[in-house]
């Protein structure tokens, strides 16, 4: 299983839907790959648009499962992809592979998911970081962090990732 922590408390930090949509459509079609979509009680709505677009019936765990019911689920994907939320740190204290796709913040803030394999997809631009947690709006109207990371990109890290 591959798990996704695809909704981000602030939105700064949610790498685009569509995109996870892809990447989920990417790896059933290429891994025949069933993805744990997790997330809080008041991300039901969104992960279940993302479940419907993804083949292979995707699992949607959010709001079903205690933190520790969440942990030992997370403990059976051979990698999780998630932006810099809950999701992810749950995963490297697992002990999983970890994705993770940061924008407005950056790893020396002390969010990268330690003490486990990890991969961190990220765009070096004169506006990053704009926060520390997140909140807010992005400066130059066009959340050009998140919007430029690729599927592609993440998926290449994925597929590292699973051949690790």
């Amino acid at each position: 299983a591959i798990g996704f922590g695809p909704i981000a408390a602030h939105l700064l930090k949610q790498w685009p839907v569509e995109k996870f949509i892809e990447l989920g459509q990417q790896l059933v079609q290429r891994y025949n790959a069933r993805i744990l979509l997790f997330g809080g009680p008041q991300e039901v709505q969104a992960v279940t648009r993302i479940a419907a677009q993804i083949p292979n019936a995707p699992i949607v765990l959010c709001g079903k499962l205690s933190l520790l019911e969440s942990a030992a689920a997370i403990r059976r994907c051979a990698v999780v992809v998630g932006n810099d939320t809950g999701t992810i740190h749950i995963a490297a204290a697992m002990k999983r592979n970890v994705v993770a796709i940061f924008g407005p913040t950056v790893e020396e803030f002390g969010y990268y998911p330690y003490q486990t394999r990890a991969l961190v997809i990220s765009k070096t631009l004169p506006c990053r970081p704009c926060t520390h947690t997140g909140k807010g709006l992005c400066k130059i109207k066009t959340h050009a962090c998140m919007q430029t990371i690729t599927t592609a990109e993440v998926f290449q890290a994925v597929e590292t990732m699973l051949k690790a």
